[in-house]
């Protein structure tokens, strides 16, 4: 097998990307609000106060029981576990 050493490419020269050419288009200017303006009403129409939300988290305050026990250990594991990495770090 004989290997031949001699290399006849010749460099390539002038290689040149294309451009990316952005066209710019008047029609993209305009932007339609349809969407944000039914919205804008859907808001309007939302009471500021739900009365019946209302309602419901004076009876759940009013309860003895409320919250469960075991929410609040959760509550109080978490906080502690919080505590505890605050402290190492």
């Amino acid at each position: 097998m004989q290997v031949n050493p001699s290399n006849n490419l010749e460099p390539v020269i002038g290689i040149t990307r294309p451009r990316l050419v952005r066209e710019v288009r008047n029609d993209q200017d305009q932007v339609a609000f349809d969407r944000s303006e039914s919205l804008n009403r859907a808001l309007a129409q939302t009471p500021q106060v739900r009365e019946a939300e209302v309602a419901r988290a004076k009876s759940l305050v009013e309860q003895s029981t409320y919250p469960p026990i075991g929410t609040i250990r959760r509550i109080a594991n978490l906080l502690a576990m919080k505590l505890g990495s605050d402290i190492e770090a």
